[in-house]
């Protein structure tokens, strides 16, 4: 029986590459590859948000222009939170003029009417 088993490299031409140079080659594609995509990614993206600011400005933001419009809406006016426990909603300029107005007699200023509302 022959032994197919080589330990002599003498059939093996070298192919010549130098395999240093190589990686550095490889490295650096990936390396001009990612930057690539990084700068389309970030190109990309400041279009994106420059076509939301020029949308937004033009719609004025809805969802938040309706939220503050019906925060407002709240703020100022009366309305019956619980009927039976007798608490109600007050505008919130009429709440800071009374909180004020008890701060004041509380506190020996007076500057209320006499039924403890303040003067408007």
């Amino acid at each position: 029986m022959t032994d197919h088993t080589t330990t002599n490299y003498e059939q093996v031409e070298p192919e010549g590459l130098n395999s240093g140079a190589l990686g550095v080659i490889v490295v650096g594609g990936m390396i001009l590859i990612l930057s690539a995509m990084f700068v389309v990614v970030s190109i990309t993206e400041l279009v994106f948000h420059d076509a939301l600011v020029e949308s937004t400005g033009i719609t004025g933001y809805p969802t938040l222009t309706e939220s503050r419009e019906n925060a407002r809406k709240i703020l100022s006016s009366y309305a019956p939170i619980d009927r039976d426990a007798g608490i109600y909603r007050i505008p919130i300029d009429r709440a800071m003029d009374l909180i004020v107005s008890e701060a004041q007699r509380t506190a020996g200023g007076g500057s209320g009417s006499q039924n403890g509302s303040p003067n408007r």
